[in-house]
């Protein structure tokens, strides 16, 4: 009866995974036969004003996040005068609304084909490690060209970040936070799904 609800029915039936990169995967889940999302919920159309239907987002409450990124990144250089760049919108800083939907989900049910894909594959994936990836090596580049240049002291807090390496994404449980919101802004119903990384 509510988005939340809908979202609690859903059955994993393979916490899936693929490569994007040597050091960089995505998350998805294969999900057991379950009702396909509409357009106006995942893209949105003219009756929502043209905007998505639902928010999904990271809780980034995982080990990976806390331990080995934001420690390094974000909690550094989200301010200051070596900040990251990369504008907030769309994946947020830090990135936790990078979870892209698969095109050919979003194709399939514009065109109404490919029924059986759509009810068994959730549409976000959980792409967060590219961005933090992206957001790394843009920072780290930009602190050693200034060192190179001698505009900051190796030894200074700033350049921290060339004495690390970037670190794939852990075994382990994701969380994401999907926000149903109804034409006008307001809130509806809310609730969490899981994604798993089987890999060490």
């Amino acid at each position: 009866n509510t988005f939340a609800k809908k979202i609690q029915a859903i059955k994993v039936d393979n916490y899936g995974w693929d490569k994007i990169a040597n050091d960089v995967v995505y998350l998805y889940n294969a999900i057991d036969n379950h009702e396909a999302f509409e357009t106006a919920e995942l893209v949105g159309t003219a009756y929502t004003d043209n905007k998505p239907m639902i928010l999904a987002e990271s809780d980034l409450n995982d080990n990976y996040f806390k331990q080995d990124i934001n420690p390094i990144l974000y909690q550094k250089y989200s301010t200051g005068a070596y900040k990251i760049t990369r504008p907030e919108n769309p994946y947020g800083l830090p990135p936790k609304r990078a979870l892209p939907l698969f095109t050919n989900y979003v194709t399939n049910i514009a065109y109404g084909v490919n029924i059986g894909w759509t009810r068994s594959h959730f549409p976000f994936k959980y792409n967060l490690p590219a961005i933090y990836k992206q957001d790394y090596y843009t920072v780290k580049t930009a602190i050693l060209n200034e060192t190179t240049l001698g505009n900051i002291s190796n030894n200074s807090p700033e350049a921290s970040i060339l004495d690390t390496n970037y670190k794939q994404i852990r075994k382990g449980t994701y969380t994401i936070k999907l926000q149903y919101i109804l034409p006008g802004g307001k809130l509806g119903s809310n609730s969490t799904l899981n994604y798993k990384n089987p890999l060490n």
